[in-house]
Order: structure tokens, then sequence, then C-alpha cells
């Protein structure tokens, strides 16, 4: 008996207690809505203070302990009471949820979207529950209740639900901007409740709320500003997709590094040390270094012996500076490697450095301008472009330390100028160019002819004079050419940019060489966009030429800081036949000048921006048979490995040479190599110019030409890289 009641003892409260209601939910403070509250399970909350669900909310009886006797076992634990899924929308405490409206079938076809709909201002809209779609609750943070499906990751809009039936009122604009800064704010505002008619009320954290406020942002998405940005399509990639001109691979992000190795230049060998730095910020970069070659052995012969001198120059100048590098102030100039804000064809766009190519406008004038081809002259070019709607400029200068070569080009829409604002009125637009060189050499100066034993029986020698810099002197004055060009965008969408343009430019010059001439230009440039997680971006150009006599297209081009002096590299003349060598104006406005012909001129180019660039590029004339041919290519997308490849080809007449390495080339290659985050490894070669004249006490030595030289270098770095 004694057993029987302790079982009874036991086991009675666990029965009358199971019978005894769950303790109610706790109430949030009336600013809260219950919505917001996630459901807590009764057990939840008993075992949230730290007691059993039974022992909850009476104490629970122990049963007695009795000596002798079996204690039954335990029953096992009541399950609790099964959760009740949170209402949907925002309810008051003591308003039972209406039963569920059924839903349009024609609403289920459409896509998630999170919408509402409202009234006048002040007044909820009055709209039948079936006409609203699903609206996805969130949290008061705006995320999605956890448990949820994650909500398709596209823009939210803002849509007009079609009412039910004829009586529904039809859509009204959007709510007024104090009531969506109240939403923002959690201030009560005007519930947009499912059914018709229905009362206001206070507004929540919950989800109701968050549910309209990415509507506002949706909004937002289709006023007339957003709409011009779309039209505008900012993100169309646009100007140079390859940066052909650059002679080796250089760090453009943050940056500071010590570069170490070796630097071949010709003959010459030279343990390279090179400190830099670099920032970079949004649109802004700026990079500044020092190279530093020390001479260690060079192959090559003195330049001016001394009598009785025939032997290599060896080590004789081991551990001394090269002097080509800083023999004049403007070398210094070199320090700042690059600063750049922006890219090509931006509103605003700023280069400042030694290693890219400038072209100006078309290119008819100006096309691929590199000012460091040759290896003992280091220059340092800026170009800044600006434009908006209705006008635009762009100036450049090859040397900044200089400022002898300077070129601009300005242009205006007039049709926005007038008032007018459409798309054509934004695609029209004249402009005018001109570049000058202040110092071109027009001819070169003479040596003074040695005396003739026998009178008239001797040649004149020709021999070129050389100046203290050792470099060609000459007779310089100003060169100018000048243009005018009309474009027209006919095609603007969100993968084609396509607009036909028309170029005429003059050589302004008429003096004792001659006198220059003009030269026409009908193209299209199309620019085009593809892909839709990558932008694969193409750039196309097709250019017909009518040439004058004493013109050349592209006058300011890849080779004209050599050609300016001795055109085509030699002037046409071969070392010691006693003929005079010709300037670059000298050849294209002279006795010798090419006829009048035609022209043509064709550019592809393909990029993916920092991951790949490629350009080649051929031009011709119908009646000469020389032509020009540059190709490129650039990969710098890779983490640990980056390289770029250049060729430059002139004066070329057969196909089958057109990637030799002859005196017509000038080439540049580098590679960097990313071993460790503190450690990379440089490599480069280039093939250029080097001008083979010295000056002596009494006379010029060298071939008084420009020769092909070929370089090599390799380095290590040491530092970081952000």
């Amino acid at each position: 008996m004694r057993a029987l009641l302790g079982a009874l003892t036991a086991v009675f409260p666990a029965v009358v207690f199971a019978q005894v209601p769950p303790p109610p939910l706790p109430v949030a403070a009336p600013q809260d809505s219950p919505a917001a509250i996630p459901y807590v399970a009764p057990r939840a909350v008993a075992e949230a203070d730290g007691q059993s669900e039974r022992s909850a909310p009476v104490q629970q009886v122990q049963p007695r302990p009795v000596e002798a006797a079996p204690v039954a076992p335990p029953p096992p634990p009541i399950a609790p009471a099964a959760p009740v899924a949170p209402p949907p929308f925002s309810v008051a405490p003591a308003t039972a949820l209406p039963p569920p409206a059924p839903v349009d079938p024609a609403l289920l076809s459409l896509p998630f979207v999170e919408a509402r709909e409202v009234g006048p201002e002040g007044e909820p809209a009055a709209s039948p529950p079936s006409a609203l779609p699903y609206v996805q609750p969130r949290e008061a943070d705006g995320t999605q209740p956890a448990g949820d499906e994650p909500a398709p990751a596209t823009r939210t809009i803002t849509v007009t639900v079609p009412p039910a039936s004829s009586k529904a009122p039809a859509a009204a604009p959007p709510a007024p901007a104090g009531q969506e800064a109240a939403a923002t704010a959690g201030a009560p505002v005007e519930d947009l409740g499912p059914a018709q008619g229905a009362a206001a009320k206070p507004a929540s954290s919950g989800p109701a709320q968050a549910a309209a406020t990415p509507a506002e942002g949706a909004a937002e998405d289709e006023k007339p500003g957003k709409k011009a940005e779309v039209e505008e399509n900012d993100d169309f990639v646009k100007g140079e997709l390859s940066s052909v001109g650059m002679t080796r691979m250089e760090s453009r992000s943050n940056h500071v590094l010590v570069a170490g190795g070796y630097n071949r230049i010709g003959k010459a060998h030279y343990v390279l040390v090179r400190p830099q730095v670099g920032l970079a910020f949004g649109d802004f970069s700026l990079g500044l270094g020092v190279p530093l070659n020390f001479e260690v052995f060079n192959s090559g012969y003195p330049k001016d012996p001394a009598p009785g001198e025939n032997h290599i120059i060896g080590a004789s100048n081991a551990g001394s500076l090269r002097k080509e590098d800083w023999d004049e102030v403007a070398d210094f100039a070199q320090v700042l490697t690059y600063l750049t804000y922006g890219r090509k064809e931006d509103p605003v766009y700023l280069d400042i450095g030694q290693r890219h190519a400038s072209t100006l406008g078309h290119g008819t004038i100006m096309r691929r301008y590199a000012s460091n081809i040759d290896v003992n002259l280091t220059r340092v070019g800026a170009q800044l472009d600006a434009h908006n709607d209705y006008i635009g400029a762009e100036l450049m200068t090859n040397d900044i330390a200089r400022w002898n070569l300077i070129g601009g080009l300005a242009f205006i829409k007039p049709l926005s100028i007038v008032g007018l604002d459409s798309w054509l009125a934004r695609s029209v637009s004249i402009g005018v160019s001109a570049v000058v060189d202040r110092d071109a050499p027009s001819s070169l100066q003479m040596m003074p002819e040695p005396p003739c034993p026998v009178p008239g029986a001797c040649k004149p020698a020709n021999v070129t004079k050389v100046d203290e810099g050792n470099r060609l002197a000459a007779n310089r004055e100003a060169v100018t050419l000048a243009g005018v060009d009309l474009e027209l965008k006919l095609v603007k969408s969100s993968v084609a940019d396509i607009k036909p343009y028309i170029d005429y430019s003059k050589l302004l010059y008429r003096g004792d060489q001659g006198e220059g001439g003009g030269g026409l230009a009908i193209g299209v440039l199309g620019r085009f966009n593809l892909g839709a997680l990558t932008t694969h971006a193409f750039r196309l150009v097709a250019e017909y030429r009518r040439l004058d006599e004493g013109y050349r297209p592209g006058y300011f081009d890849s080779f004209y800081e050599v050609d300016k002096f001795l055109d085509g590299g030699t002037g046409g003349v071969k070392p010691g036949d006693g003929q005079v060598p010709l300037t670059k104006l000298q050849a294209t406005v002279g006795a010798g000048r090419p006829p009048k012909r035609s022209g043509y001129y064709f550019e592809a180019s393909y990029g993916v921006r920092e991951a790949i660039g490629l350009t080649l590029a051929f031009e011709g004339q119908s009646e000469l048979p020389e032509k020009n041919f540059i190709a490129h290519l650039e990969v710098p997308a890779l983490s640990f490995l980056k390289f770029f490849g250049t060729i430059y080809k002139r004066g070329f007449t057969e196909m089958s040479t057109i990637f030799d390495l002859d005196e017509h080339a000038v080439a540049f290659a580098g590679v960097r190599l990313k071993v460790l985050p503190v450690l990379f490894v440089n490599a480069r070669a280039f093939r250029s110019f080097e001008l083979d004249a010295f000056k002596s006490a009494d006379t010029a030595l060298g071939t008084l030409q420009y020769r092909n030289v070929t370089g090599y270098a390799g380095d290590i770095e040491l530092g970081f890289e952000l």
C-alpha cells in the first residue's frame, strides 16, 4: 500500500498540471508591434526563466521518498502545445485576423515584387485583397525573418496593381515625402491594410513597414534624373581599350617598393636600383620612382679614342652613374612616373607620365605619339580632357619640362547650345584642333668643308654637325598642323555606340623648304559592349583618306621624335655617301614630296577592363608601297602574373616582314611575376633607337644616324603592394 501511495504521489501532479493551460505570452510595449516579436512556445518561455516546463507557473511537488519501496520512473515529458505561426501583417493585440481572401490566379504568374498601393494624402488606398500581390514580410531592420527563403537579388520596383473591379479606385501617385520619412523613422503613418476601407492603424517596426520601405527606393529609381542616368548609360566602356605606348609593367596600386637588378642598353651593362612609391584611391593614382643605372662593363669602343687607343671600354667606368639619364635639367622630371585621374572619354581625364602614347581627336593630326623611343632621352608628357553635353576640350604636351610640342582640341555641340535637349542635339559636334612643334628641325647643320687641294675636284662631305649634348645640330622653326572636324552619333544604346566623322587638316607651313598641303579623312568609329556579368568591349575604326602634296596623315606619330631629325631614321641617305640627310619637314614639303594620293586606316581593339587589352592597326596609301602596322597585347588580369608586348612597324613593303625586328621596327615587352606578397620579379626587353653621334674636339664622329638598339632588364622588387 505504501508503494502504491508513492506512485500516485508522483503521477498525480503531472496529470493535474497537464490540464492547466499555458501561461499567457508577455505583451510588448504599446510602441512595439506584436508582429515584430518572434513567437515563443510555452516551453521556451518557461525555460527562459530558468525553470522546467512542468514547474511553471505552479511550484512542482516533489514525491516523498519511501524506504525499501521502489519508486516508479518519471513519466515521459509532455509535448508543449504546437506553436502558432506569426501573422504575416501587423495586427492589434486584441483583433482577430480576417480569413484569407482568395488570390487572383492571374497574379500567380507575376514575378516577385514588393509593392504597395497608396491613395490621396492622409487616406489609405481602397483596394480589395485580391488585387494585392504577395508582400514579403521584413524585420524592423529590413532583413528577412529567420527561416524564410531569401528574396530574389533583383532591384525592387514600384508597380501599380489593377483594381479587381470597376468600383475600385485608380492607382494614386506615390505617398508624399512626409509619410515616407515618417515610415523610415518609425513614426505612426497610414497603414496600408489589405482590406478595402480598412481603418488606419499605427505603424510598427515589423514586416508591414519594412515591406513599404523598398518601395520608396523604387520610386526614387523612377525620377527623371534616374531615367536620364540610364539613358546616358554611364557604364558603357568607351575610349582606348589598351595602353599602347607603355614600355614596362608598372604597379598602379598603393605600393612601396625597391627594385634591384640588371639592365643592358646597347653594349653597356648596368646594375639597376630603383626605389618607387605609388598611391591609388578612387580615380586618382600617383607614382614616383628614381631609376639609377650604375655601369659595370661596356663592350663598346670609345666614341672619341685617344691616339693609339683601340681597345674596348671594359670596366674603366665601373661604378659610375649612366650620364645620359641625368645630363639635362629636364631629365629630373622622370622622377614622376605617372599621375592619372579618370579614363579617356570620361568627363574629366588627366594623364601625366612616361608610358602612354597620345592621340588627339580622331588622330588625323596626332595619332599615338610616343615621346620616349630614344633610349637616351626621357620625357614626361601630359594630357588633359574635359567635356560635358555642350562643349569639350583636349590639351597635351610631350614634355612638362620643355613644352616644345603642344596640342589642343576644342568642340561644341551647337544644337545643345541653342537649347535643344534631345539625343540628336547631344550627338552632333563640331571641333577644331591644332598641334605645334615650337622647335621643329627644318634642316640639319653641316660641318665646314675641309679645304680641297684641287679646286672643283672634291665632292662635298656633308657631315652633320653635332652639338655639345651629342645631339644633331639643326636649324629650327615652328611647324603647325590645324584642322576642323564634324561628327554625328547615329547609334547609341546599351550595346552599341556608332558615329561617322569627317576631318580636314592642313600643314600650315610656307617657307624655304616648301609649302604644306591638306588632307581629308572620312571615317566611322564603332564601339560595342557585349556580355552581362563581364563586359567585353570592342572598338573599330575604318577611315578613307584623300591626301594632297605636302601632307602626311598623323604627322605626329609614334616615330616623330626620331623622324623629325632624320626622316625614316636615316634621312634617306647612307653613312658617308656625301648626300644631305632630310628632316621630316623637308621630306614632306620639299622637292621629293609625295604626290596626291588616297589612303586608308583600319583599327580593331578588344578589351575587358583590368583583364585584357588587344589592339591592331594597319594603314597605307595608294601611290606608295610603304605601310605601317601596330600590334599590342596586355594581360594585367592575373593576380600573380602580368605581361604585355608591343610592336610598331613602319615603312615596310612586304607583308612577310611585318613582324621582323629590323631597322623599321620598335618593340617593347615586359612581364611581372608576384612570387610572395612582398617579392616581385620583373623582366623586360626592348628594341628602340639611339643616336650614333659624338662631338669630338674638331669633328663629328659616328654614323650620325639613328640606329636600332636592343636592351634587356631584369630586377627583383621588395616591398608591399596593396
